[in-house]
């Protein structure tokens, strides 16, 4: 319920950037060459970490090395990904799609691509290997000074700058639902849970009915979040992505609000990624493979248009309900 709850909450909030004009982009903010934008995915990580606080479920957590090795690969696979998509889970799987974008919804066409095959390896591991191992270092004594200490990162962190504040309430509202992409997808194919995966169908529905209205209205421009990644860059690099937040356990967003917690397998994928799409904002200025910039909705009519986005995600949902009853997709139980 609380992954639901949380989709429904994360997508008026993006809703709400999107009527102030901005588009949040955490892949982006990820790059060292964008200095500015760092601050953002710095008090998205701090609502995290007061939220894990908050809540008692903030611990330093030490995998393994093998996981350590995913995490490395994972974030290289995310980074290459979005140097050739222009864009990353959220931000083209979530935003763009709701925005009704042709190259957003070709991106998340690749993200389950990848997504799929990220399931597959993780079945195949967890059948070699069926425990993670690893060390967990709580401090409950400490959880709530620390939660106090992250309202003290936040509040210098936003300045004179109250629209900042918006970034660290979403970290907050990420890491108290546990929102994560990747485990919304693969859930039918290895439990008999539906919270994942509602979260998610929650948040795209919502998100793209607001949208919809918002650029209906003329409030927010139609080619706001359309981007020029309609083409085999944008499909490529959804697939190299998603596979790589197989291979992680997680998109950017969980490896901000994972951070937030103390999970150091999820900050080592971040400092990968990091590296990756850095190398690429300063060496690449635009796609590997430049594709086109189309707004669905000027191709197929608005009516069409938003029953087209809102048709996937409710598909989706049928296949889960589906699934829950049948039991058809599962490949492992827990």
């Amino acid at each position: 319920m609380r992954e639901l709850i949380g989709g429904v909450i994360i997508a008026v909030i993006l809703a709400f950037l999107e009527y102030k004009g901005i588009f949040w982009n955490p892949s982006k903010a990820m790059c060292l060459t964008c200095k500015n934008l760092i601050i953002l995915n710095l008090l998205f990580i701090s609502g995290a970490f007061f939220s894990a606080n908050l809540f008692r479920s903030f611990a330093i957590r030490i995998p393994r090395a093998r996981e350590f090795v995913k995490a490395i690969i994972g974030g290289i696979l995310m980074g290459i990904g979005c140097v050739i998509a222009l864009e990353g889970n959220i931000s083209g799987g979530v935003l763009s799609f709701a925005g009704m974008s042709a190259g957003g919804l070709l991106i998340l066409a690749g993200l389950v691509i990848g997504m799929y095959f990220g399931v597959v390896f993780e079945i195949k591991e967890l059948e070699k290997y069926p425990s993670t191992g690893g060390v967990q270092i709580r401090v409950p004594k400490l959880n709530y000074l620390l939660a106090l200490v992250a309202l003290g990162i936040i509040w210098l962190l936003v300045g004179k700058h109250y629209m900042f504040a918006v970034f660290a309430l979403l970290g907050a509202v990420f890491g108290a639902s546990r929102w994560c992409m990747f485990n919304a997808f693969k859930e039918p194919f290895m439990s008999e849970k539906v919270s994942a995966s509602l979260g998610l169908i929650a948040c795209l529905l919502v998100l793209t009915g607001i949208t919809a209205v918002l650029k209906f209205k003329g409030v927010v421009p139609k080619d706001f979040g359309v981007f020029a990644n309609l083409g085999i860059g944008g499909f490529v690099g959804g697939l190299l992505f998603g596979l790589g937040m197989g291979v992680a356990g997680g998109g950017v967003e969980s490896v901000l609000w994972r951070t937030g917690e103390g999970d150091l397998k999820f900050l080592i994928a971040g400092v990968s990624f990091v590296g990756v799409v850095s190398a690429g904002g300063y060496l690449v200025k635009k796609s590997l493979i430049p594709g086109e910039k189309l707004f669905l909705p000027k191709l197929v009519g608005y009516p069409g248009g938003v029953a087209i986005f809102l048709a996937i995600p409710l598909l989706w949902l049928l296949i889960v309900l589906w699934n829950k009853k049948t039991k058809r997709l599962i490949k492992r139980y827990f």
